[in-house]
């Protein structure tokens, strides 16, 4: 749940938890990086934005600084590329964050959020759900990063999210993924990296 703004300095508050690599590789693995350009536009420190990039994605953050300040979603120079928002929105503004992205008529999106978001009246008005809505579960709980230092804060959320996803034709409407194998994963390409 990065800012909507992008940080200038050191702070942490209960909607600037970001990102961890491995929760990101569930969503971006499901996307092809030379067909999908993705919209981050709630980049906190910059960690998904970068990390992205690294995987191959072309990403923007949109022309503001502030996401709600935008009255279009960003145009795409590149022809053959989709708009995706790839996005873990500041979780007290998770409504507005919809509401903005419906008005900017974004209709491909993947958003990390609280399980329970689901239940919400405003969620199906909001979210694109028909017949392309998927849902990326996490086996686990996430462990997100503090912006300043990219460590994982301990207990740093008490709750489940997932990845919901809108307009992308996913192969299946619900897919479980083991946080844990992802950290397994990433410790071993760690390990073998060292020299």
């Amino acid at each position: 749940m990065a800012h909507y703004f992008r940080l200038n300095k050191s702070v942490i508050d209960k909607d600037c938890y970001e990102t961890p690599t491995s929760v990101l590789d569930m969503v971006l693995e499901e996307l092809n990086p030379n067909k999908h350009y993705l919209f981050e536009p709630f980049p906190g420190t910059g960690h998904s934005t970068k990390y992205m990039r690294s995987k191959g994605f072309k990403v923007t953050n949109g022309p503001y600084t502030n996401f709600f300040d935008n009255n279009v979603a960003p145009e795409i120079e590149e022809e053959g590329y989709d708009l995706v928002v790839v996005t873990n929105p500041p979780f007290s503004l998770k409504k507005q964050a919809l509401m903005k992205l419906q008005q900017l008529n974004v209709k491909r999106i993947a958003m990390l959020l609280p399980a329970g978001t689901l239940f919400l009246t405003y969620f199906d008005k909001l979210f694109p759900c028909d017949e392309t809505f998927s849902i990326i579960i996490h086996r686990g709980r996430v462990k997100f990063l503090d912006p300043n230092t990219q460590q994982t804060l301990k207990g740093s959320a008490s709750f489940d999210v997932l990845w919901c996803c809108g307009g992308l034709n996913l192969c299946k409407p619900i897919m479980y993924k083991s946080y844990r194998d992802y950290e397994i994963c990433l410790m071993k390409s760690n390990s073998t990296t060292v020299s």
